[in-house]
């Protein structure tokens, strides 16, 4: 049965900026999103996850529900492929949903991966990328490479645009704290997107000086210089605060 999985991730720096073109540097998760993916000779797709259960036929999939990037995942192989095909998909999560660690992209890449396989195509993993983006986009009307790039690479990198740079950074043992009270992504993306709409020249020199701690950063991180990072980590929020 073929089987794809794919990292979590969390943002070090730059996070929203980063939709704006620009830097943010990210960092990959050990916890990730496991997809199964068998084709059932059928004209059904169904799914089952933590997050509900779906059955629809592969002409009529809907387009809202709390199954949606995974829906829109499919839909992304089924237009490269010019072709859709019955499936059934199993997903198991180590990661909580719509914490901010990363969900949606890993679970697009992890899903692209199995059901392109499932379906006899060879994708690399930047077509795997490129498609996942493309289905995170869908759903949220904005998005950027470091979600995508962190589940199919892995470590840490720099995302500015469609500059992908790995960052040679320690292998960290850390934490994340969860508040346990999930947040929609899409919501937040539009509202960032508003308030810049509303605020431009304000936001866009908030970004500037994000974009400028997550250079920082990364060059700190390569000099394993901890105490720095945290000193910037502050900075960060402040300002997306």
């Amino acid at each position: 049965m073929p089987r794809a999985s794919a990292p979590g991730s969390v943002f070090l720096f730059g996070e929203h900026a980063v939709v704006y073109g620009h830097p943010a540097l990210v960092a990959s998760l050990d916890r990730v999103i496991e997809v199964d993916a068998k084709p059932n000779r059928t004209e059904v797709l169904n799914i089952k996850s933590e997050l509900g259960s779906l059955s629809a036929k592969i002409t009529a999939l809907p387009d809202t529900g709390k199954l949606q990037y995974v829906l829109e995942a499919v839909k992304e192989v089924f237009r490269y492929a010019g072709r859709g095909e019955g499936m059934d998909i199993q997903i198991r999560s180590q990661l909580p949903a719509a914490s901010g660690l990363g969900t949606s992209s890993a679970v697009c890449v992890a899903t692209i991966a199995a059901v392109s396989e499932g379906m006899g195509l060879r994708l690399s993993e930047r077509e795997i990328a490129e498609l996942s983006l493309r289905a995170e986009i869908a759903v949220q009307g904005l998005a950027s490479r470091a979600g995508v790039s962190a589940a199919t690479q892995g470590g840490f990198l720099m995302i500015e645009g469609r500059r992908i740079n790995r960052v040679r950074g320690p292998s960290l043992r850390a934490v994340v704290g969860w508040s346990g009270i999930p947040s929609c992504t899409a919501k937040l993306v539009k509202k960032v997107r508003e308030m810049r709409e509303k605020r431009s020249e304000l936001m866009d020199l908030i970004f500037d000086a994000i974009g400028e701690i997550a250079r920082q950063g990364a060059k700190f991180l390569e000099r394993r210089r901890l105490c720095k990072i945290i000193f910037l980590m502050n900075q960060n929020h402040a300002l997306l605060s």
